[in-house]
C-alpha cells in the first residue's frame, strides 16, 4: 500500500478578545484539533510530529505563535483501516496582538515517518 497523509480538518482556535492577552490551548482530543489520516505497509511502523517548534500565525502586522504541539497517536503500527491523527497545541496571544474576532493564519509542516 502507498503511504499517504490527508488533511482532515485544520486546527481553530476560538475567537478572543481584543487587548486579551493569553495562552489559548487546544487539546488533540478537542473538536477544534487539526486532524489527518494516514496510510501505510501493512506492519510498519511510523512516527508523527509537527516538524516546527513554533509557527507564527498571522493578521496583516499582528502575530500570534503557535507551540508546543502535540500529535496523537505520535507512534504506531499500521494496520488494515487508516488510522487517525490528532494535532493540538497553544496560541500564545500578546495584548498587542490580540487584534480580537479576526482570521490569523499560518502552516505548520506535519511530518509523518515511515520505519520499516
Amino acid at each position: 500500500m502507498a503511504q499517504t497523509a490527508t488533511k482532515v480538518q485544520d486546527m481553530t482556535f476560538p475567537t478572543t478578545v481584543a487587548g486579551d492577552p493569553k495562552s489559548v490551548i487546544i487539546n488533540y482530543a478537542d473538536e477544534r484539533a487539526g486532524v489527518f489520516t494516514i496510510n501505510g505497509t501493512l506492519g510498519s511502523l511510523f512516527q508523527t510530529r509537527v516538524v516546527q517548534t513554533s509557527v507564527d500565525m498571522i493578521y496583516g502586522s499582528y502575530a500570534v505563535t503557535a507551540s508546543n504541539f502535540v500529535t496523537n497517536p505520535s507512534s504506531g503500527t499500521f494496520g488494515k483501516s487508516p488510522i487517525t491523527v490528532r494535532i493540538g497545541a497553544t496560541a500564545t496571544i500578546e495584548s498587542g496582538d490580540n487584534y480580537g474576532g479576526v482570521t490569523y493564519s499560518g502552516t505548520p509542516t506535519f511530518e509523518v515517518v515511515y520505519i520499516k
